[in-house]
């Protein structure tokens, strides 16, 4: 029994860390038709899935204009 409610928290953390996580993609960092375009074509070219999620990306851009970066690679 003890067993069954560790797994049952367990399920729970992880519907509230993709709550989350779905909730400040979709309010700061929406993906827009650009984006999509861009990764339908790096798919249908063989390219491998690289790149970062758009909440990271939000991210990058948020520590990037913090620090006044003048050139990112």
């Amino acid at each position: 029994m003890a067993e069954n409610n560790r797994v049952n928290e367990f399920q729970q953390q992880i519907a509230l860390q993709q709550h989350i996580q779905q909730t400040t993609s979709e309010r700061f960092a929406p993906e827009d038709d650009g984006l999509r375009n861009a990764l339908t074509a790096a798919k249908e070219q063989g390219l491998p899935e690289i790149q970062i999620s758009p909440i990271q990306g939000k991210m990058l851009q948020v520590l990037a204009v913090a620090c006044h970066a003048q050139k990112i690679l």
